[in-house]
């Protein structure tokens, strides 16, 4: 326990901001079959996705901007129901099977989003509607329970500092929230360690920097799973450069098959990189085929992964 204080001290604390480290030459031996087999998969998969492009309803607006954000069409503000104030779909009024109206996982997908289409006019709106409603992104009578509105509706005070990051390095003002520092839990695991990678990312690409402990953190993730290609992309976009082992990892038709998107034959979970490859000491069923499921993926694991290789690999 005492161990975890200090660790978490530290990350509230130490580390000073430094540039990217030096970025060696990468090793790039599969960038044109990554980039077909993107293109593929972007084609393959707007059949699966709805009308808005949105490839999921209650979790829709953050695998929507996954997509997005790697060059697919998504109508994601399609999800704006009134000014500044989103919706986890465009047809999702009632939020159906989720706790909350809206949540914080939903807002970084939506950042990613804003930061992909450089719109600070909608993100100025955005912030004017949180700051008017105290950071409330639901309201108390659009959350299903008293403690899914506190920890899923208020918009955490690291997500206030990536906010006010993001209005400033699109030319906005420069409010000195930015300069909070960034808290993180280094034993999490699963779908909250994904959400973590996505904000480190999105980041370190607005600021062109992570700290050291930062990157640290992503070693150790990417570490625990070596097929998680998206934290070996993540991880190596501010390490080294080096792609080769996130893309042989997309490259594994046992994963992502090269003629079709992704079905329950090759795992059991529509997005594949949210989850851990080992689960209470036994291999996560997340990872293994259930093929008695007869499911096919929209693939946005594969998508988003890829784009930030070839992204990197094109700088």
């Amino acid at each position: 326990m005492i161990k975890f204080i200090l660790i978490v001290f530290c990350l509230i604390s130490c580390g000073p901001f430094k540039k990217d480290n030096e970025i060696q030459d990468p090793i790039t031996p599969n960038k044109d079959l990554i980039d077909i087999k993107l293109d593929r998969y972007i084609e393959l998969s707007n059949d699966i996705v709805d009308k808005y492009g949105f490839p999921v309803k209650g979790d829709g607006i953050l695998f929507a901007c996954l997509r997005h954000y790697a060059g697919a069409e998504v109508d994601w503000k399609a999800a704006e129901k009134e000014p500044g104030r989103m919706e986890r779909h465009p047809d999702l009024e009632l939020f159906e099977d989720s706790a909350t109206a809206y949540s914080k996982d939903m807002l970084v997908g939506e950042l990613l989003c804003i930061w992909k289409d450089r719109d600070l006019e909608f993100l100025e709106r955005r912030i004017s509607y949180l700051e008017d409603h105290d950071w409330d992104m639901c309201g108390r009578d659009r959350a299903k329970t008293q403690e899914a509105w506190l920890t899923r509706c208020k918009v955490s005070t690291n997500l206030k500092a990536t906010l006010y990051e993001m209005q400033y390095q699109l030319g906005g003002k420069d409010n000195v929230m930015k300069n909070i520092w960034q808290v993180w839990n280094p034993l999490s695991e699963s779908f909250p360690t994904h959400l973590t990678m996505l904000q480190f990312y999105l980041r370190g690409v607005m600021q062109g920097a992570i700290n050291d402990l930062q990157l640290d953190f992503m070693k150790e993730k990417s570490k625990d799973t070596p097929d998680n290609a998206l934290y070996s992309a993540i991880y190596h976009s501010f390490k080294d450069g080096d792609m080769s082992q996130a893309s042989a990892s997309l490259l594994k038709e046992n994963y992502f098959p090269n003629s079709s998107l992704p079905t329950s034959d090759n795992y059991c979970t529509h997005y594949l990189f949210q989850r851990d490859l080992i689960k209470d000491g036994k291999p996560n069923p997340d990872w293994l085929p259930c093929p008695k499921e007869k499911e096919t993926y929209h693939g946005t694991d594969f998508i988003f992964a890829a784009y930030l290789i070839l992204r990197n690999l094109d700088k």
